[in-house]
Parts: C-alpha cells; sequence; structure tokens
C-alpha cells in the first residue's frame, strides 16, 4: 500500500514540475488521491508512516501541513480555489472582457 501510495506521488510530482503553474483542480486530485490513502492508513493508527511519507516527499508541504495527530489540512483549500475561479470567469465572461448590463 505504502509503496503504491509513493508511485501515484511520484507520478503526480513529475505530471507538476515545481516551476509549472498548478492549477486549483490539480490540488484538488492530489488532495483526494492523499485523503483515500489517510483513509487506509488510518486502520494502522500509522502516525509515524504519515510524517515519513511527508519527511520524504517535501513539496507535500506546498499544498497541506500534517498536524501532530497525523491528519492533512490544506494550505488553501484547492475546492475553494476553484469555486473562486469559476465566480471570476462568471464575472470576465469568459474571455476576460467585464459583463455589462444593459
Amino acid at each position: 500500500m505504502v509503496r503504491h501510495c509513493l508511485s501515484k506521488l511520484a507520478q503526480w510530482q513529475q505530471a507538476h514540475p515545481r516551476f509549472k503553474l498548478v492549477q486549483a483542480t490539480d490540488v484538488a486530485h492530489l488532495q483526494t488521491l492523499l485523503g483515500s490513502y489517510w483513509g487506509h492508513f488510518a486502520h494502522a493508527n500509522s502516525v509515524r508512516l504519515r510524517q515519513l511519507l511527508f519527511a520524504r516527499q517535501p513539496w507535500l508541504n506546498r499544498y497541506f501541513t500534517l498536524q501532530a495527530d497525523g491528519s492533512l489540512q490544506a494550505v488553501q483549500s484547492a475546492r475553494w480555489q476553484v469555486r473562486r475561479r469559476q465566480a471570476v470567469r462568471k464575472i470576465l465572461n469568459f474571455d476576460g472582457e467585464p459583463e455589462r448590463n444593459l
């Protein structure tokens, strides 16, 4: 299970290099991925495993903080960022032009 998790994280990191702009939907996918593994890890009461995972994958700290109890907290909710972007796109009418009320 741990090896599979590390493999998925490596794939995500390779698809999203450090200097590439990461979309909020991509972070939301990462959050879902980690949440799934955290559920599996919770059955083993593996706080040390989670801490080790974050120690070996320091780039995760850009998106999440690991609490003392091993739970995850998003640095800024990816879902909130998606909703915010959708609201801005509605206001700008998708082409960068503000909507005009006639």
